[in-house]
């Protein structure tokens, strides 16, 4: 019944004593939360954003202090909450566990030793008791929810892709990877609300540290060249192209790390070469994009690309064979073309220049290294454009 202000300030005020208290007196604010989010499912209130996430991660700093403790039950009790798929509970529910992968979860946060042991000792009784509940529950929301319009099913799906996403970094990979889920991931793809997301969520699945031939079998399971090239990317909406390009540009980067492996045995490393030769016309299509942000998403992968073959030509004795040469001369002929300035640019923006300088300067490194894997190509191609 307060405002909105007095119960975003007064749930910050609890979020700075909940690590600091003890198991006793977090069991009365477990209680008293529980009540609290029960009364906001019961009333049908939908809070604003900014309140949701405040609770949420109120949820989650508790978690941190009692799961193992005096609270190993917490995604049982709050899956038993969700079971009837109320709308506002679910909201909430994906919001708490995004708040807690941000606590524990998340590497971009540089923590002390202290919370790192205890984090690292929270993810180990989540694996070892609630993941496998967990992702069952993730599958069934985007299973039962993607047919929904609703805005707030919309949002769900979204933050169940951002669960997925997140969480996926430190939990047992084979529970994700298996087709039924893959494909269901895949299908919001094709979902203008949730495709961007969607980009997100399986770069961070590719992005999985794994050994060369698990990496190679889940890149064959997702086959996304084959399903990307189906999306209409006819550049009205620049934003997802960038998402696109930044998904195959960490597929490029997981393959040329299989072909730079000393643990891939030969025929991983072929099978993983073909992909690469596949993978390359998407690739150059972003480089040519006509917006540089897009081009910029798939430099890491070109740049590694070009470490990969130059170290494959050297044990080859300096031979390279008629496939990757047509792509190096293609990939140059890109790059050659991307470094012209545009010739509707009159030169006066200095914040334009100065961008597109230092975007020229990357290109040059690819000139540069081209140079030294082929010389012959290099000056044929550049003596043409002269």
């Amino acid at each position: 019944s307060y405002p909105d202000q007095a119960r975003f300030i007064a749930l910050q005020a609890l979020n700075d004593y909940i690590p600091n208290l003890s198991q006793e007196q977090n069991q009365y604010i477990r209680s008293t939360l529980l009540t609290y989010l029960q009364s906001l499912i019961s009333n049908n209130k939908d809070d604003s954003p900014f309140l949701k996430n405040k609770l949420a991660e109120s949820f989650a700093s508790l978690f941190c202090s009692t799961y193992l403790a005096s609270w190993p039950s917490f995604f049982k009790d709050f899956h038993n909450l969700i079971s009837n798929e109320n709308e506002i509970a679910i909201d909430q529910y994906l919001r708490i566990l995004l708040g807690i992968h941000s606590e524990i979860g998340d590497q971009l946060i540089v923590r002390d030793r202290p919370l790192v042991e205890r984090n690292n000792a929270l993810k180990d009784s989540i694996r070892v008791n609630d993941m496998e509940d967990l992702t069952k529950v993730w599958k069934r929301l985007l299973a039962d929810f993607k047919s929904s319009q609703s805005s707030l099913s919309q949002k769900i799906l979204t933050q169940a892709l951002q669960v997925v996403g997140g969480w996926v970094s430190w939990i047992e990979i084979g529970l994700i990877v298996e087709p039924d889920y893959i494909n269901l991931i895949l299908e919001f793809l094709s979902n203008d609300s949730q495709k961007a997301t969607c980009c997100e969520t399986l770069v961070e699945i590719i992005s999985k540290k794994m050994k060369p031939e698990g990496k190679l079998q889940l890149l064959s399971l997702l086959n996304l060249t084959n399903v990307v090239s189906s999306l209409s990317l006819d550049g009205s909406d620049v934003e997802f192209v960038e998402h696109v390009a930044k998904l195959y540009n960490a597929i490029g980067l997981e393959l040329t790390f299989i072909l730079d492996s000393q643990e891939a045995s030969a025929d991983i490393k072929s099978s993983a070469d073909q992909q690469i030769i596949n993978l390359f016309p998407f690739v150059l299509s972003f480089l040519e994009n006509p917006y540089d942000d897009v081009s910029a998403h798939v430099f890491s992968f070109i740049s590694s690309y070009l470490a990969a073959l130059k170290k494959i030509i050297k044990q080859s004795n300096g031979n390279i064979d008629s496939t990757h040469l047509g792509l190096l001369g293609a990939l140059l002929q890109k790059v050659i073309l991307k470094m012209k300035y545009d010739a509707e640019d009159d030169g006066d923006d200095e914040d334009d220049i100065s961008d597109f300088n230092e975007f020229r300067s990357k290109l040059k490194v690819f000139q540069d290294t081209i140079a030294i894997i082929k010389p012959d190509l290099f000056v044929e191609q550049i003596t043409n454009v002269i």
